[in-house]
C-alpha cells in the first residue's frame, strides 16, 4: 500500500506540475507539485537523503519534510525568475470602447505574429510591439520604447483586449486570432 501511495505522489507530482505550468498557474503551485514528485522519488527509489535538515532563518526542518520544503523553495525561485515580471507598469484602466471611441486617432493591424517576434515598429505610435511566449490561453507581449527599453509587459487572455494608458493617451491592444497549439 505504501508503494502505491508513493508512486501516485510521484506521478501526480510530475504530470501535475507539467499541466499546471502549461496552464500558466502561479509558480508556487507548480513548485509544490514538482517538489512533491521529486521528494517522493528520492524517498522511494534513492532511500531518502543523507543530509536530512534544511534551515530557513530560525526554522530548522528535517527528513522528508526538509526535502520537500527545500525543493519548493528552490524550484519556486527558478520559476519566478522565468515568469513575466512587471517593469514600471503604467496604469491599466478598465474602460469600454464607448469610453474612448471619440479619442481614437490611429488604428493599426499587424500581420500574424508568432512567439518571440522581433520588435515591430508601430509608427506613428511611440513604441514597438514584441511578442513573448504564448500558452496557457494567454498571448504575452511587451511594449518597447524607441530605444528598445521595456515600458509594459502584458498578457491578453484568448481573443480579448486591453486598454492601456501611457501618459495621457489610451491604447487598445487586442488579439483577433489565436492558435496556442499549432500542429
Amino acid at each position: 500500500m505504501e508503494n502505491k501511495v508513493i508512486l501516485t505522489a510521484i506521478v501526480v507530482g510530475f504530470f501535475g506540475s507539467a499541466v499546471l505550468h502549461n496552464m500558466a498557474m502561479p509558480p508556487i503551485v507548480v513548485a509544490v507539485f514538482l517538489s512533491t514528485g521529486i521528494s517522493s522519488l528520492v524517498y522511494r527509489f534513492l532511500g531518502g537523503l543523507q543530509v536530512n535538515s534544511f534551515n530557513l532563518g530560525a526554522v530548522k526542518l528535517s527528513g522528508s519534510v526538509a526535502a520537500l520544503i527545500a525543493c519548493v523553495w528552490f524550484i519556486n525561485a527558478q520559476l519566478v525568475a522565468q515568469t513575466i515580471q512587471p517593469v514600471s507598469q503604467p496604469v491599466v484602466e478598465h474602460l469600454g470602447f464607448n469610453d474612448i471611441g471619440s479619442q481614437i486617432e490611429h488604428f493599426i493591424v499587424t500581420e500574424k505574429l508568432g512567439e518571440f517576434s522581433e520588435p515591430l515598429d508601430l509608427d506613428p505610435l511611440p513604441f514597438h510591439l514584441k511578442t513573448k511566449r504564448f500558452g496557457g490561453e494567454y498571448s504575452r507581449f511587451q511594449l518597447l520604447d524607441k530605444s528598445q527599453a521595456v515600458i509594459y509587459d502584458g498578457a491578453i487572455y484568448r481573443r480579448q483586449a486591453q486598454v492601456i494608458k501611457l501618459g495621457d493617451d489610451y491604447y487598445v491592444f487586442s488579439v483577433v486570432a489565436v492558435n496556442h497549439n499549432p500542429g
